[in-house]
């Protein structure tokens, strides 16, 4: 068994444990089973411990586990383009993508994170479909990315940061956020922490992409 195959193996076991585990907890109606086993995971896994540092110095009593449900919607997967046969030397920034674990889909995020435009987008590669979708889009000022995982082959997050936090009240404010988007169901699921004020996120978060998409296919070491 490759390091691949070893970390999502585990990775699928850790998941069957933690849904598990809430089956015979309570916790707040604004999650499902499935979306606390993921925030779990994302908490203890290494991959995301960077992106939680940079948060708990500004939220000390940070936890992704006492994250709301900010919104739930359909996924609507826009085509951008097509193609014939798939070249990842042609994709923008092409380090910054995430891989499915079957090899059939490619996010690539670069783009989103270093684009000047008014609009940039997220960008699902579809290799079975030969078709460019758009997964998210971004804008400024606020990179509402900082990385992006999958999980499985259907299920991909991406952590970032929220310029419309669950309080109405804080109009100048952003927020941690995590997009749950299931492709099976099409759907996108987005949780928020507590909020910090736009000019102090700016000024001291660390909002490069913090997150290493490839540890999520690895066994802890």
């Amino acid at each position: 068994m490759n390091h691949r195959t070893a970390g999502m193996a585990k990775l699928a076991v850790y998941l069957v444990a933690m849904t598990t585990l809430c089956l015979g907890q309570s916790f707040a109606q604004d999650k499902t089973r499935e979306d606390l086993a993921i925030l779990s995971l994302l908490k203890e896994h290494r991959g995301f411990l960077r992106w939680q540092s940079n948060w708990i110095a500004l939220l000390p009593g940070f936890d992704l586990l006492k994250f709301q449900l900010a919104s739930q919607e359909r996924l609507q997967l826009a085509v951008l383009d097509s193609f014939q046969r798939f070249d990842m030397t042609k994709i923008d920034h092409p380090g910054h993508v995430a891989i499915s674990p079957n090899g059939s889909r490619v996010v690539a995020y670069g783009y989103a994170e270093y684009c000047e435009d008014d609009y940039c987008s997220i960008r699902l590669y579809d290799l079975q479909l030969h078709k460019v979708l758009e997964l998210s889009a971004v804008q400024p000022p606020f990179r509402s990315m900082n990385g992006v995982a999958w999980l499985n082959d259907e299920i991909v997050v991406v952590v970032g940061v929220s310029p419309r936090p669950k309080d109405p009240t804080a109009s100048d404010a952003v927020a941690p956020c995590v997009s749950i988007f299931d492709l099976r169901e099409r759907t996108i699921h987005l949780f928020t922490g507590a909020s910090v004020p736009a000019k102090q996120y700016l000024s001291r978060a660390d909002r490069s992409v913090t997150v290493e998409p490839d540890l999520m296919l690895e066994p802890d070491r």
